[in-house]
């Protein structure tokens, strides 16, 4: 209840909370405009005005990624912006709650009560045989993802080359959704576009990321 969102009218508010109901795991909310009008109980007016703020700058946001916007157009709908950032904090708190099951757990072993069986691993192990990986995607998986979200073919295949060089690894941690790191891709292209925009010079911020990975790694990677 601490976002600004809540100073707007009652149209944004509950515009806002549909799509966020209405998104995907990778924030994405595939909707037509009427669509998203019917599903808010808006008149279609009432829908694209409300779009308008939330698309607009917030000088107000606590977030500051994108200027305070919340929701942007994509091809087939919008895409809630910020949205893997929000995902990540998520699974700080998950992995924060295995923590302190284990600290109960280890508790009570040592003083002689019987704990659940998730006292017997350590977090790390907890949090390896609870979370779902998914499989390494191909290079069409990601652009047919990377189509949906708006990121270009040739950011696709900066993003495989990149993990590739990486193991498939964020740190030293094996990744658990590609979904949601191209989402994040995603918004660092974003802003290295808009540096573009502003100095006809700057490189975007996944060339940087990219050739800093690929020169640590190995010496070359065709792309």
């Amino acid at each position: 209840m601490d976002s600004s969102v809540w100073g707007e009218d009652k149209d944004v508010k509950i515009l806002w909370i549909t799509m966020l109901a209405k998104k995907d795991r990778d924030g994405f909310v595939e909707m037509s405009l009427p669509g998203l009008a019917r599903a808010s109980v808006l008149s279609l007016e009432e829908c694209q005005k409300a779009l308008a703020v939330l698309s607009s700058p917030d000088s107000h946001s606590r977030t500051k990624l994108n200027e305070g916007r919340r929701v942007e157009p994509v091809e087939g709908g919008w895409m809630v912006l910020n949205h893997g950032i929000y995902r990540a904090e998520i699974a700080k708190l998950k992995q924060r709650e295995q923590q302190c099951e284990w600290q109960r757990n280890y508790r009570a072993r040592k003083n002689g009560v019987n704990g659940s069986s998730a006292g017997e691993y350590l977090p790390s192990e907890l949090e390896s045989k609870s979370s779902d990986r998914d499989p390494r995607p191909t290079i069409e998986e990601l652009k047919l993802q990377g189509a949906k979200i708006g990121l270009p073919d040739r950011e696709c295949e900066k993003f495989m080359a990149f993990y590739e060089s990486k193991g498939w690894k964020v740190g030293k941690s094996p990744m658990k959704n590609w979904r949601s790191a191209l989402a994040g891709w995603r918004l660092r292209w974003q802003e290295g576009a808009s540096a573009r925009g502003a100095t006809p010079d700057a490189r975007s911020l996944s060339d940087k990321i990219l050739d800093e990975a690929l020169n640590a790694t190995i010496p070359e990677i065709p792309l």
